[in-house]
This record gives structure tokens, C-alpha cells and sequence, in this order.
């Protein structure tokens, strides 16, 4: 396996591009790969963005006939432009940045689940605060600056969802845009009173005895509501039907091997993101698959609809590809 690694830019992020060939030396790069079909794909730097590459080290990408080139970008909805126009070919991102995308006239369609939160253990993200700072319950966000990696999407939807729940108004709570890597700076010195943070950066948070997590916003508003999805264009699923059925089998193996070897996953979650596999151990992962919950895109696009996300009932039946 060779991987190439280069700077590139998309949707107005430094992105990291990873070309991972299913070759073992440059020699044989060109015959190996000449009947191989070249995708690339929007990720975000969290954790089980990492499965991409457990499916190229297992050579299950290469089985199916694919080269990857993994482009690495702040959020789900960052790609949308640049799988809209052609630059990249899919991308993983929530299902609210989709809707949103439809809701606005840009098409696009949802392939497969991708991520979701383990029944047992839904913590996989969570709404971090300073422990001395009296933030304990959702509706003490009131009058409060949250931070999440993108607005006017899922993460602060749900925190909304989650405050208007617990008795509180959503409409007093602030948001501000951050990427997940300097959130915690900016909480500590009192810029942001709650931080959005997925893994790793959650168990990273949660290591200092002076932070405190007062729970999942997903979890809390919507049962099993994914986190990420795989997504593409209309106008490349119109085109590429067949292919995107041979990608969906292939990342359904993949997502399957991953979770059924959790040491060896986890391992390359350090490698991904290059962090102390210790750090790595201590995290609660989602659970890895194609599946979506039945109630979770349905129950997502009426909070979305409520709260003026979009202007109009979202037609699941057309952007989530059967």
C-alpha cells in the first residue's frame, strides 16, 4: 500500500489529500491500477474518518476497484460546493447540511449511513464546559456562547432541540463557528462558555479535571440520529449508478471489518490522526455501518423544519438513494 500525502485546498480549508493506491512499489503503480476506478472523497479529521484507511490497509477498497483520494476538510457541509460541482465525487458530513443543501436548490443525494451512536454507550460526543462554570443542565445554555464546528447545521440544531427540552428558550443561546482543534483554547480563556466536541477531541477535553461534559445534544433530542453520512451529487448518482452500488458494498465491508476488529481500527485511529493510541483506547467510538435508523432522518427533518433550517418538507424518498 503507498500513500501519498499533499496539501490541497477545498471549499476555502487546508485540506490533507491522501492517494492510497492498492500497489506495493511505484513500479507496478500503472498496471495495478489501470483498471481501477479513482474516487475522491470529502473527510473530516474525527476519528472514524479513519475507517477509509483501515479499508485501504485491508485491501478491501482494491478488492472492489478502487483508489481513494481522501481529501481531509473542516465539516461535511465545507464539501458540499465541492462535491455539487465535481471536485469531489462524495463526502462524509451530517444529514441536516444535506437537507439544507436540497432545501436551497443544491441536489444532493445521501448514499448510505456511515456512523452512528453504540445503543450501550451514546457519548460520542458531548457539550463541554468549565467544571467551576455552573453549566450543568441544557437549559443553562440560555445566555451562553456554544461553540460548534459549523453553524446553521446539526450541531447547534440539536443543542437547541436539546435546551428547548429541558425547559429552556433556544433562542437565547449563541453560536460561534470554530474548528474542533481550537475550541479548547478558546473555552479556556472564557471566548466561548460550551464547546462542541466529537471524539478525539472529546476524551482529549475530558482528560483535564477541569472540564466537565453535560451530555450528547444528539442523543438527547433524537435516538440514534447519525452523526456522519456518505453523500454525493444528483447528478453523479444519476450517472454512476452502478458504481456507487459497488462503493456502497465495499464501504459496508469495510465499515463491517473495522468494527469487528476494534484493536486493529482503533490502532489506525492513532495512525490517522496520529495520537497516543492510549488516548485512543479511552474513547467511545461510534458504531460503524450503511444502516440509518428509521426514525433518525425523519425525526431530523421535522426538529430542522421547526427551527426554520429549511423552508420545506424535506422529500427523504428522493435524497436518500435506495
Amino acid at each position: 500500500m503507498k500513500i501519498r500525502r499533499s496539501p490541497k485546498i477545498f471549499a476555502g480549508a487546508l485540506a490533507l489529500t491522501l492517494v492510497l493506491a492498492g500497489c506495493s512499489d511505484d513500479t507496478s503503480s500503472t498496471a495495478d491500477t489501470e483498471d481501477m476506478t479513482t474516487l475522491s472523497i470529502g473527510v473530516m479529521p474525527v476519528a472514524v474518518s479513519a475507517a477509509f484507511e483501515y479499508g485501504f490497509e485491508q485491501g478491501i477498497f482494491e478488492k472492489h476497484g478502487f483508489d481513494i483520494n481522501i481529501q481531509s476538510g473542516q465539516g461535511g457541509a465545507a464539501a458540499l460546493p465541492a462535491v455539487s460541482s465535481g471536485s469531489l465525487d462524495l463526502a462524509i458530513g451530517n444529514p441536516l447540511s444535506i437537507m439544507i443543501a436540497a432545501d436551497q436548490g443544491l441536489d444532493m443525494r445521501i448514499v448510505s449511513g456511515y456512523a452512528a451512536p453504540p445503543i450501550e454507550n451514546d457519548m460520542t460526543n458531548g457539550i463541554v464546559v468549565q467544571a467551576d462554570s455552573g453549566i450543568e443542565t441544557w437549559k443553562d445554555l440560555e445566555g451562553k456562547t456554544v461553540a460548534v464546528n459549523a453553524v446553521q447545521t446539526q450541531g447547534d440544531l440539536v443543542v437547541k432541540g436539546a435546551v428547548a427540552q429541558d425547559g429552556g428558550d433556544p433562542d437565547e443561546v449563541k453560536f460561534t463557528e470554530l474548528g474542533f482543534p481550537d475550541m479548547e483554547a478558546q473555552l479556556e480563556i472564557g471566548n466561548v462558555d460550551a464547546i462542541w466536541q466529537p471524539e478525539p477531541f472529546l476524551t482529549s477535553n475530558l482528560n483535564n479535571p477541569d472540564r466537565a461534559n453535560i451530555g450528547s445534544a444528539n442523543a438527547a433530542v433524537i435516538e440514534q440520529l447519525p452523526p456522519l453520512v456518505t453523500f454525493t451529487s444528483a447528478d453523479f448518482a444519476e450517472t454512476n449508478s452502478e458504481l456507487l452500488e459497488t462503493f456502497e458494498t465495499a464501504l459496508a465491508e469495510t465499515l463491517e471489518a473495522a468494527a469487528n476488529d476494534p484493536d486493529g481500527f482503533r490502532q489506525q485511529v492513532s495512525e490517522y490522526l496520529d495520537i497516543p493510541i492510549e488516548v485512543v483506547e479511552a474513547m467511545t467510538i461510534d458504531d460503524l455501518g450503511t444502516e440509518i435508523a428509521p426514525n433518525a432522518l425523519p425525526d431530523l427533518a421535522d426538529l430542522a423544519l421547526e427551527y426554520g433550517y429549511i423552508d420545506n418538507a424535506v422529500e427523504l424518498d428522493t435524497i436518500v438513494l435506495e
